[in-house]
């Protein structure tokens, strides 16, 4: 399938055009850059590169040479050498051949050390540009109207160019001549730098594969297999080019659809297409310093630039240096001066890719609800399909496969509960239905779809491989066995390892199988399919696509965000047993009845952490010292709170046996428990599954008391530093790093000593210097009087004191630092394995986070029901003989439009059923209460609030059944396995449908899954086509849902004559919509009561009058209608009268019956 685009990497539904024009702006940079590219190599030495590591040799000249300078160089790279004292050169353009002078280090300064002392070598660009660099923010990038020589760029490249070489030991005198072998820019006329072996070659030839783009396997773009994650550079190319160059080509070549973030020094750095977005797009300011369009951002804001690219759809790649100067210094000393030039730079790699559906860093979730990666494998020929979606945030992976039908019902519904970020399809492996829908139903949010290889679709042996490696929780068998949802589960791992966290998300794994539509029995749902989400405006409005007004925004009150998740998968699965629903409505109605509790319990989740994440990224052993702690406090103070509820003593708390299970702390448990060590460190525990029986039966909130004092006392942290130290004599390397630290200071503490002693004086001490410690601060006025001798090296001084090291201390210095890294790294190794102890038990932390969200989702129940602003009832759920459904309510609201509405809203009272025998708990039969049909044809004007009345019905039986209370004065109804809704629709133009199209697909959806204990709404059967198709399917799909599905539906209609058909007028109950209706100034009163009975017009000239339409015109509507109701004969069908032939038949009929009530009603249909 053809792909759309460079924009397509970028953007959500990519647009061939917008490519077209990036092109099109890279092409006219090339074209502006080609006339002027000869004069700025010449003239713009402000455009250096400090990065390109073609330079090396003129940084070496630099380093060797300090004082060397030309009229025309750019003050900030030799801030300290004197300009007035070099020669000038007669013409930039011409070889010099005047003679440049290499001034040594040695001449003086005004504000030189004294030639006395030991001056230090460092150089003094390098430590002005390091001062300057810590220093700036932001604006060095985005808010700088300096001239762009201003920018100070980073001295990483230039610590890298000053190692390399010192790695290969040149002399460290600075007296060499102009013309001597090492240095090639003493014979040249300007420093400017070459750009890689082809000094002459343009921008245009460089980055030629930018303008005619080729994926690695070089098919063009725009052909058939182009794949947009990669691009293809010549070997002959890509060997031109620098080493920095070309080590950034060489993961961007790999990542051609990702905006990568190049670590450079302090910033992060985006070249060529990457730079032209976060110019175009962000406003970042565009430098072109190494030889390629660049924009960069600071390493401290990198999450917050991250964040808006991200936001707007962009993948983002995170490249980080993996290694420090010193680091690359060694390396090199190591290697012993290797001729291969990528190893000259230091090292970089892709270390993440961040993109919608997958992040996991806490500073980029700015959501508390779950954002799905979802993979998807079809089987378009059997219209099978299998379904995997994870939460990276907390490593749950869902799976499902199902048989769906060609309108794929059962995907929509599934993309409508999750609503992924992200999707995976397998290229030339999905069907154009199963797109259209995924567009469709993701438009209105940002999303990615990404087009994975049948390879990139992991068989399980790869699948059983990872989770082997990686130390992972096995897959149950059931999804083992399903070869469909074991290849979803693998495009999802295959993602998860292409973008660096598929071994964080492996070993936290969890795996569940999830069925959107089981129905009915203890473990079954309500179902609501895809469309009900949608029609029901459960998540989002129909209007703008936003939350207001949803039912989801009602009900939601939880302070957590793992019970926001939790609350969420109630809302799209409500209860359908009986027993599980009434033990919810207990729960809510203790901790509603008892307000000290509820208190108590809503000052414990106040301004809670989301523990479920963190936990996750501690089971990941991917998280820091300070989060861990929090969970452990956390955790302990809920503990703490819940372990004084007394709830056996509270008569209202022990009705409910739901609340009493997650309010009851597990007795603790007696054995000890040690710590698991294998070469100092420790193993997962293979049986932790059976550490708990509390934890397995799901019974109570598990006692940790233990368990946290036992990981507490493996070390200890500092919350002013935010470090961990590791308590004495738990972990040995560590205890032996300390030590060796310890001696080491302690040594110098005894050299400090022995300089006191010698000097006389105790006024000498340390201070310490960045990285320059342990400086020996000896008083001006000691060294007055005492002679040092040349052991002692200048560091640093001032007016009062001079600062010294001495061979000792610099060897004990080197010691220390290398034993205090040692000691770094092996806190960390501590870390992972205090991670490690903490994982033991990871199924007590998430039992306790279960409680704790279910107790979330209880209390927000609670508030809906016990402090909402509106009447509110608890439902009472009945069960009848042969399962007859009934649905009776009073003073039924709309809670979304209460909220708003208040007092204006107008209740309705609604009878649905209720005709069977009602079975109370003890068995006996009750038969007090009189019923209706369970069908109920509905008419009215429009815009008299029919559809509202639907909406509403639905909305309270969800409500009901998922535990709440409702928005009604009484509400009696059985349980409903499902709701299906048709209402309100509107052509598919992405799926090519048409109004009715789309409307009788819904309606087969009802037909052919509907049961009797289903609940449908319909609204407005058979408008879309003509009037006699219309009323004919209306007619047959109103008598087939009262005679053979005999479900509780409502059906509203403007054929008010369906009411009166033979044929199912004694099987359905008719109720209108009220209005007054004034004919004289053409305007309807929108009373908005439900009443028994049909109404007699639908009025929608009125209505139009009121819209505004032309009185001619309405005029001219009115005389038409008059002649269809006298002379036509399909008035009997629009208006519910009848035709004369057809009354005279009947009156005969009911004459001969001597039927005088149809005789009358006969008479009264005629308008004389």
């Amino acid at each position: 399938m053809k792909q759309s685009g460079i924009s397509q990497f970028f953007q959500p539904i990519a647009k061939t055009d917008v490519f077209n024009q990036q092109q099109q702006l890279f092409q006219s940079k090339f074209n502006n850059n080609n006339n002027t590219t000869q004069n700025s190599q010449n003239n713009d030495n402000s455009q250096q590169s400090v990065g390109d590591d073609d330079d090396f040799d003129n940084a070496k000249q630099q380093q060797q040479t300090p004082s060397l300078s030309l009229s025309q160089q750019p003050k900030q790279q030799t801030p300290s050498l004197s300009l007035s004292q070099q020669p000038k050169p007669t013409s930039l353009s011409q070889p010099s051949t005047t003679k440049l002078t290499l001034t040594p280090t040695k001449k003086k300064e005004p504000a030189t050390v004294k030639p006395t002392l030991t001056p230090t070598k460092k150089r003094a660009t390098s430590s002005t540009k390091r001062k300057t660099m810590d220093e700036d923010d932001d604006d060095d990038y985005n808010n700088n109207d300096d001239d762009d020589q201003d920018y100070i760029p980073d001295d990483e490249e230039e610590e890298e160019e000053e190692y390399n070489s010192k790695s290969k030991k040149t002399p460290s005198t600075p007296k060499k001549k102009a013309g001597s072998s090492t240095s090639s820019v003493s014979s040249q006329s300007t420093p400017k730098k070459k750009v890689g072996s082809s000094n002459n070659i343009n921008k245009e030839e460089r980055f030629e594969f930018l303008v005619n783009l080729k994926d690695e396997n070089q098919i063009p773009f725009g052909h058939e297999g182009y794949d947009p994650r990669t691009l293809y550079i010549p070997p002959v190319k890509l060997s031109t080019f620098t080493p920095f160059e070309r080590q950034f080509w060489e993961i961007k070549m790999k990542n051609y659809d990702t905006v990568v973030f190049f670590k450079k020094g302090k910033f992060y750095e985006l070249y060529e297409n990457d730079a032209d977005i976060g110019n175009e797009k962000f406003g970042l300011k565009m430098t072109d310093r190494v030889n390629m369009r660049m924009v960069g951002v600071p390493e401290a804001s990198f999450t917050t630039w991250a964040a808006k690219f991200i936001d707007q759809g962009y993948k983002v790649a995170k490249v980080d240096q993996m290694e420090s100067s010193y680091g690359m210094a060694k390396r090199q000393k190591q290697d012993g001066g290797s001729a291969d030039k990528t190893k000259s730079i230091i090292q970089r790699q892709l270390v993440s890719v961040l993109t919608l559906g997958t992040l996991v860093d806490e500073n980029l979730l700015t959501e508390q609800t779950a954002s799905y990666l979802m993979a998807i494998k079809e089987d378009d020929y059997n219209k099978i399909l299998a379904v995997c979606f994870v939460d990276t945030s907390v490593g749950l992976f869902y799976t499902t496969s199902f048989k769906d039908d060609e309108n794929r019902t059962q995907l929509e519904t599934i993309l409508l509960q999750t609503m992924p970020k992200e999707i995976i399809v397998e290229k030339t492996g999905y069907s154009n239905t199963t797109m259209q829908l995924i567009k469709r139903i993701l438009s209105r949010q940002r999303h990615i779809i990404n087009q994975r290889t049948p390879l990139e679709y992991w068989a399980p042996d790869q699948i059983q491989g990872a989770i082997k490696a990686n130390q992972g929780l096995p897959i149950p068998a059931e999804i083992v066995n399903d070869e469909m949802m074991m290849s979803a589960v693998g495009a999802c791992l295959s993602y998860l390892f292409d973008i660096k966290i598929g071994e964080d998300m492996v070993k936290q794994a969890r795996y569940e199988q999830y069925n959107s539509q089981a129905s009915g029995g203890s473990g079954g749902a309500l179902v609501l399919d895809g469309q009900c989400l949608i029609n029901l405006e459960i998540f989002n409005n129909t209007t703008d696509g936003g939350k207001e007004g949803s039912l989801y925004k009602v009900l939601d009150r939880c302070q957590t965000g793992f019970g926001k998740r939790l609350l969420r998968q109630w809302v799209c699965r409500p209860l359908a047993d009986i027993h599980r629903i009434n033990d919810r409505l207990d729960a809510v109605d203790a901790l509603g009845n008892n307000s000290d509790i509820f208190a108590s319990l809503a000052g414990m989740f106040n301004k809670m952490p989301d523990i479920e994440r963190t936990i996750s990224r501690i089971h990941a052993r991917s998280s820091n010292v300070a989060s861990l702690t929090s969970v452990l406090n956390t955790l302990e103070t809920c503990q703490q709170i819940i372990s004084d509820i007394d709830y056996k003593s509270n008569t209202e708390l022990s009705k409910s046996k739901l609340l009493a299970n997650y309010l009851m702390v597990a007795e603790d448990q007696d054995e000890d428990i040690e710590m698991k060590k294998d070469n100092d460190g420790y193993d997962d525990d293979d049986d932790n599954k059976n550490q708990s029986d509390l934890v397995r039966n799901n019974v109570g909130f598990p006692n940790l008391k233990k368990k946290i004092k036992f990981i507490r006392d493996s070390f200890s942290f500092d919350s002013a530093t935010q470090s961990l130290t590791p308590k004495p004599g738990r972990f040995k390397d560590y205890d032996a790093g300390q030590i060796e630290v310890d001696s080491i200071e302690k040594k110098l503490d005894e050299y400090l000593e022995e300089q006191r002693k010698f000097f006389k004086t105790s006024g000498i001490v340390y201070k310490h210097m960045g990285k320059e410690i342990y400086q020996l601060e000896i008083p001006v006025s000691v060294l007055n009087r005492v002679k040092i001798t040349q052991e002692y090296s200048l560091k640093s001084d001032s007016k009062t004191f001079k600062r010294f090291h001495t061979p000792y201390i610099e060897q004990k210095s080197k010691d220390l630092l290398a034993a205090r890294d040692y000691l770094e790294v092996t806190r960390k190794t501590v870390f992972v394995q205090i991670q490690e102890l903490f994982n033991q038990f990871h199924l007590d932390w998430q039992q306790a986070v279960q409680c704790l969200a279910h107790i979330d989702c209880l209390m927000s129940l609670t508030r809906v029901s016990h402090q909402s602003t509106y009447p509110m009832c608890r439902p009472h759920f009945i069960e009848t003989q042969d399962d007859e459904p009934c649905l009776s309510v009073l003073e039924m609201r709309h809670p979304a439009i209460s909220i708003k509405g208040g007092a204006d809203f107008i209740p309705n009272d609604l009878q649905l059923g209720g005709l069977g025998t009602e079975i109370s708990s003890t068995g006996v039969k009750n038969n007090s209460h009189p019923g209706k049909p369970s069908v109920m044809v509905l008419t009215g004007p429009n815009m008299g609030g029919k559809s509202t009345l639907l909406r509403q019905a639905c909305i309270l039986v969800i409500m009901a059944q998922m535990g709440c209370h409702v928005p009604a004065t009484s509400c009696r109804m059985t349980v409903f396995d499902r709701i299906f809704t048709r209402l309100g629709a509107n052509d598919d133009i992405m799926a090519g449908n048409s109004t009715f199209m789309t409307e009788l697909r819904e309606t087969s959806s009802v037909l052919r899954y509907a049961t009797k204990r289903s609940l449908v709404i319909m609204d407005e059967l058979g408008r879309g086509t003509s009037t006699f198709d219309g009323y004919s399917i209306a007619y047959s799909v109103l008598k087939y849902i009262a005679e053979t599905i005999k479900s509780t539906c409502i059906f509203a209609t403007h054929y008010q004559s369906l009411a009166n058909e033979p044929g199912i007028r004694d099987t359905i109950a008719t109720s209108h919509m009220s209005c007054h209706v004034d004919d004289t100034a053409k305007k309807v009163i929108f009373l908005y009561k439900l009443c028994d009975g049909i109404c007699p017009d639908s009025y929608g000239l009125h209505v139009g009058a009121m819209a505004g339409i032309p009185l001619q015109v309405i005029q001219v509507a009115e005389q038409k209608a008059r002649q269809f109701e006298k002379e036509s004969t399909i008035s009997s069908y629009v208006h519910g009268t009848i035709h004369r032939k057809e009354a005279i038949r009947k009156l005969k009929e009911a004459a001969a019956n001597k039927d005088l009530n149809t005789i009358t009603e006969i008479w009264k249909s005629f308008k004389l």
